[in-house]
């Protein structure tokens, strides 16, 4: 309890209420208080999903470029096989990869 008491002692100092930090006007409702808090710190958690996100996607991109490549070895080893012409389509959804990464 200590902390929460410097902390707002800190932020009084500096001249901002704790009101001021949550958007709201003095005397709002606890229901109020405990709503603007869940979403700012859903904002401030939210960073964490995005950089997952850019993570998941550069690894797909990461994966679409080697097993292009695995697959373009195969097709040139196997050339008894007449597949000329013809360009392998190896694509992984980003969705599935996130819904994958993300699934719980």
């Amino acid at each position: 309890m200590s902390t929460v008491n410097e902390a707002a002692h800190r932020l009084s100092k500096s001249g901002t209420s704790l009101y001021a930090v949550l958007e709201l006007k003095k005397g709002a409702s606890p229901e109020d208080v405990k709503k603007s808090y869940r979403h700012l710190s859903s904002c401030v958690h939210c960073s964490l999903v995005a950089v997952s996100v850019v993570a998941a996607v550069f690894a797909v991109e990461h994966l679409n470029h080697h097993l292009s490549r695995i697959v373009g070895e195969n097709i040139s080893r196997t050339s008894r096989v007449s597949l000329q012409g013809q360009e392998p389509k190896v694509i992984l959804e980003e969705r599935k990869i996130a819904k994958m990464i993300f699934k719980r």
